[in-house]
């Protein structure tokens, strides 16, 4: 299917150029969606000039990448199972990280599955076709975004042998019933060299634009901007982006202000969402091997690891973790702790107060151990070590498998069960995984059922007396619709 405009009018893109895009609405989108009021306190952890959705919007909370959901409470002294999914219960791809926003979980796997937060029931799917994905050449739906109205997913063929890649896309499906409003395809589709087709991982939401990341088999990988509207695509740049982070090949880029910043080619650069003209280069660089780890924004600052030194021997000793100013790339503050080894740095969290990261020294076998810090979001300073990486909301920290204090790194309680994720939502955590599961607040551990076994084919009718029904006429040879051999 060519792409193809939508017909929703006013949109949420037309009504943010129309407030110049800094005003804060409430009551757009479709199926009851709320965008929340934006704060000029530095408490908020999003922009105060970009339009933030109450939910958990994209894989790592919303299109700052801060794995951080304000308007959630979650579980505070233990957990309960509220329902477990398994739409493909013989197929081994497993299901993304979900999505949730307005009471719905956006789920992807071989199909793509709306489900009610609050049950599990499937609201809609829906599949991809041209051609449809084998066991031998897979195609799954990754982690979604939403912008309210619609919501956007990427396909990919992460198994799929070099010389057989089917086409993957971009879609843009309506958030009420799974209609397609558009889909984007690499043009030209490259026929002729299969292993030029990409896969599209990471979707994150812009001002107007979405942005995907997206790699082929022959080592490139691209950021592509493109319309939210219309499907077609804005622009498109090569980042050389070829790590692996959070189930994601290539890190999603972090959107705010109008502006998407991305790791590009070793450095750290801000491009104009809407022409990808650059805004601002950091003039240090990323560390090869954390180049894929997602970068986080908030109120107006990018939070990420780099490095300034131009001494060669100092290169990876001056490795730390930064705050940029997202207006200029500018540096706000610094942080390293008093070691003098070269680093490696994790993927930082970032909540109203503090920023969450780890580092490892890249030779451990002498040195300090593996550690996790808080720091300061005012002045780079250092809060607490111990501390622990997962999702945030109301001052606790939701990993796979368990819960821990924010303000200390103290774990709290453990799930009983692990998948992938959770994402944070009302009071709910949401997993993917091997299935599909929400927990709630409870006073124990939460269990889950044995899987059930594939459901097999019903055996064809052995009733001898049971033929099929004879056609009562032969089609006419002139017949427009008759079909033909």
């Amino acid at each position: 299917m060519p792409n193809q405009p939508s017909e929703r009018t006013p949109t949420r893109r037309t009504l943010l150029k129309a407030l110049g895009g800094t005003a804060a609405l409430a009551g757009v989108g479709s199926v009851g969606g709320v965008l929340a009021q934006q704060s000029d306190t530095a408490d908020d952890v999003d922009s105060a000039a970009t339009l933030s959705l109450s939910g958990w919007t994209s894989i790592y909370g919303g299109p700052g990448n801060t794995r951080y959901a304000p308007t959630a409470t979650g579980p505070k002294a233990g957990v309960s199972r509220r329902w477990v999914a398994d739409p493909e219960p013989a197929s081994d791809t497993g299901y993304s990280t979900p999505v949730v926003y307005d009471g719905t979980a956006y789920v992807g796997a071989r199909k793509f599955y709306a489900m009610d937060a609050a049950t599990g029931d499937i609201r809609w799917s829906f599949s991809a076709e041209e051609p449809e994905p084998t066991q031998e050449n897979p195609r799954t739906f990754s982690t979604p975004a939403t912008d309210g109205e619609t919501v956007y997913v990427g396909t990919s063929h992460p198994d799929a042998t070099r010389d057989k890649l089917p086409h993957s896309s971009v879609y843009a499906l309506d958030l009420k019933d799974g209609t397609e409003q558009w889909r984007f395809q690499r043009e030209p589709p490259y026929d002729d060299d299969v292993r030029k087709r990409p896969s599209y991982y990471a979707i994150t939401v812009g001002d107007g634009q979405i942005f995907a990341i997206a790699h082929t088999s022959v080592y490139e990988h691209l950021l592509v901007a493109i319309d939210s509207e219309t499907g077609e695509k804005l622009w498109s740049t090569d980042i050389g982006n070829v790590s692996f982070d959070g189930g994601t090949q290539g890190a999603p880029v972090a959107a705010a202000d109008g502006k998407a910043v991305a790791k590009d080619e070793g450095t750290i650069v801000a491009y104009d969402g809407e022409t990808g003209e650059v805004a601002w280069t950091f003039d240090g660089a990323t560390n090869y091997v954390t180049v894929g780890r997602p970068l986080a924004v908030a109120d107006g600052t990018v939070y990420t690891s780099a490095v300034r030194s131009s001494n060669e021997d100092q290169f990876n000793k001056d490795y730390k973790l930064f705050a940029l100013n997202l207006a200029d790339g500018s540096v706000e503050w610094s942080y390293k702790p008093d070691i003098n080894e070269a680093l490696k740095w994790g993927s930082p969290r970032v909540d109203a107060e503090s920023v969450y990261i780890d580092y490892t020294p890249q030779d451990n076998i002498a040195g300090p151990k593996s550690a996790t810090v808080a720091i300061s979001r005012a002045d780079g300073t250092l809060q607490y070590e111990a501390a622990t990486l997962g999702n945030i909301a109301d001052d606790v920290i939701y990993t796979a498998d368990a819960a821990y204090d924010a303000a200390d790194g103290s774990q709290l309680f453990e799930y009983g069960v692990s998948g992938a994720g959770p994402a944070l939502y009302g009071d709910g955590l949401f997993f993917g995984g091997d299935r599909v599961f929400a927990l709630e607040p409870g006073q124990g551990q939460a269990t889950l059922p044995e899987p059930e076994p594939p459901a097999q084919p019903d055996d064809p009718s052995t009733d001898p007396e049971e033929t099929p029904d004879e056609p009562t006429e032969e089609p006419k040879t002139d017949d427009p619709d008759a079909c033909e051999d």
